[in-house]
């Protein structure tokens, strides 16, 4: 199971000064478009409506390198839905930056996800070098996503690497 590691009372708005610093570690980038209404939260994916429906889990608290990390194991289950979009819903392209230590010879244990929204609409969201994606561009929320367990050295490693950058 992958687990989201928040830092608690973590400012997402100073991370917009240090994306800068993560670009090294650049992977991918994605776009989800959400709808959020008086029926729910809802996703399009592949040309499919999905109404999502969370399923909470305990957040475990600990200490590390001086921050406090909490553990969220919650998720959200998907449904499938044949009608139509709610009337009522505002639309949210959010946009995803992963970054990982990952290469060809490597394999990563935690990956950085920066997500947010561009301020203005007529961004060229499918940025053309890396020097512009982060134009315009606000963080919303930031994790790191563990495919291992925490008490695995390497994924300590890894997220030491990444919290250096964000002090």
């Amino acid at each position: 199971m992958t687990t989201k590691i928040y830092i608690k009372d973590f400012d997402t708005a100073s991370l917009r000064k240090k994306l800068g610093k993560l670009d090294q570690y650049f992977r991918n980038q994605e776009i989800t478009v959400e709808l959020v209404s008086p029926d729910g939260l809802f996703t399009i994916e592949n040309n499919k409506l999905y109404k999502l429906k969370p399923v909470d889990k305990e957040i475990i608290e600990r200490e590390f390198e001086g921050f406090t990390l909490l553990f969220d194991n919650s998720y959200f289950e998907k449904e499938f839905i044949f009608s139509h979009v709610p009337y009522d819903h505002i639309n949210l392209d959010v946009v995803k930056f992963y970054y990982g230590e990952e290469n060809l010879a490597k394999k990563s244990f935690l990956r950085v996800v920066v997500e947010g929204l561009y301020e203005n609409d007529n961004t060229d969201k499918f940025g053309k070098t890396k020097k512009d994606k982060y134009s315009n561009f606000l963080p919303t929320n930031f994790y790191f996503l563990a495919n291992e367990s925490f008490d695995n050295v390497l994924v300590k490693k890894e997220l030491n690497v990444f919290l250096s950058m964000l002090k």
